[in-house]
């Protein structure tokens, strides 16, 4: 008996899967449109800023998030390149590793920029500004939580001798989640912390 998806040509097989990976990116790229656009909407409408009176928010905890994603992003392409010239498998899974050991410390960092808006009286329940803030954070966040899921399964699946279509086109569509995860926070780097 056949498993589903062992008589198709490895050709179709990527194709199929670069279209899924384009319309969960496309799906999930609404999302955060929608969210930069009710942001943009009431930033537009108050009067002044940050609105009520609130604090301007330190951008020390940011910018270490967005170091962690930034390198993060860099490591995960020279796995990449590693798995894609088959380079030696400890110099591939050691750029696999590091991109893992960045998106946890940008895990952490996430945790420091919340105790930094806490600390400023930035809580949900303090307004529509605090709860955007939160509201990006925390689905950016979880995003970044099923891309470390995906970074662990390859790293499941690396120590392997041989790899078949479908571990290469794990590589390259986890990738474009990763790199997809840190161009989202850059522009919120900027509009929610830096404008």
């Amino acid at each position: 008996m056949a498993f589903a998806g062992q008589d198709i040509h490895p050709e179709k097989q990527r194709v199929a899967a670069q279209i899924a990976m384009t319309i969960l990116l496309v799906s999930f790229t609404m999302l955060f449109a929608a969210l930069f656009l009710g942001y943009v909407v009431y930033r537009v409408q108050a009067e002044s800023w940050p609105p009520m009176g609130m604090p301007r928010i330190s951008l020390f905890y940011p910018m270490l998030s967005t170091l962690c994603i930034v390198a993060s992003s860099f490591t995960y392409w020279r796995f990449e390149v590693a798995f894609t010239n088959r380079s030696d498998r400890k110099v591939m899974l050691g750029w696999l590793w590091f991109t893992l050991g960045l998106g946890v410390a940008f895990f952490g960092s996430q945790w420091l920029v919340w105790q930094a808006l806490w600390s400023e009286g930035l809580y949900v329940s303090a307004g529509v500004f605090p709860s955007l803030l939160h509201a990006f954070t925390w689905i950016h966040l979880a995003h970044m939580g099923l891309g470390l899921c995906m970074l662990f399964i390859l790293a499941w699946l690396m120590p392997r001798t041989q790899y078949s279509v479908s571990d290469e086109n794990k590589v390259v569509n986890y990738g474009k989640f990763w790199h997809f995860l840190d161009i989202v926070w850059i522009a919120m780097f900027v509009v929610l912390f830096v404008l």
